[in-house]
């Protein structure tokens, strides 16, 4: 692959893009760079897509009333099961699409603090149980991670259950429980894929459960030992 006008491939890549930029100098456009490029596809657009489709569907077929209920709304809406309705109307499906918030909820994203320094004054932050006042200074590291906001007890009682029921509140409360749905994460360090990746999960779950769904069972799974993932003591 050497880019430029020796390059007739039709089907272009990032790979492709990277090789062909003119704005891109000479040292950008070498082997390490292309190595970088391809690890960040393959662990953000692949290894973490998946992993949520794993464990939400492990979530589903654990619980056979999600599984029936997820498969009934689909089977309404979706009478033809090879002809799939377009992302936007899938995200209208109300069980659906609660059963996809609570998968991200319980799939975190990037686990670590992602800080944030304000740049122009101090932020102020009230306690709001006990109204306490406290004063961040100026550009000071601030940060959280996202499984301490995803299991929340008071936002998402009991939140180490996977519970589509959740999201099923009026309009209000969702937007309460969205605000803390933060898997692509917000600002200049959201998710480039966001999108994408909406469309990976509402495509693929809704294929797979409205058309193997009443027929998909769980096999040999314990999720303290094939899911759960522990830190070692060191």
């Amino acid at each position: 692959m050497a880019g430029g006008a020796s390059d007739k491939t039709k089907h272009v890549t990032t790979f492709h893009e990277v090789l062909n930029a003119p704005s891109l100098p000479q040292s950008e456009k070498i082997e390490e760079r292309l190595i970088d490029e391809a690890t960040s596809l393959i662990g953000a657009g692949t290894l973490s897509a998946s992993h949520i489709l794993s464990l939400t569907t492990l979530n589903i077929l654990t619980d056979i009333a999600i599984l029936h209920k997820l498969c009934h709304e689909l089977e309404i809406d979706i009478p033809d099961s090879t002809s799939l309705p377009s992302q936007a109307g899938l995200e209208s499906l109300p069980y659906l699409k609660a059963v996809i918030n609570d998968g991200l909820r319980l799939s975190y994203g990037t686990m670590h603090r992602l800080t944030r320094c304000h740049p122009i004054g101090s932020l102020i932050y009230t306690d709001q149980s006990s109204g306490k006042v406290y004063v961040i200074p100026l550009r000071t590291p601030v940060g959280n991670s996202n499984y301490f906001l995803h299991r929340d007890a008071v936002t998402f009682p009991d939140p180490e259950t996977f519970s589509p029921e959740r999201w099923l509140v009026p309009l209000s409360e969702h937007q309460k429980l969205e605000a803390c749905l933060n898997t692509f994460v917000r600002g200049t360090r959201q998710c480039e894929a966001i999108n994408l990746a909406y469309a990976e999960l509402y495509l693929t779950i809704a294929a797979m459960c409205r058309r193997l769904g009443r027929e998909m069972v769980l096999y040999d799974t314990v999720f303290e030992r094939d899911v759960k993932v522990r830190r070692v003591k060191v």
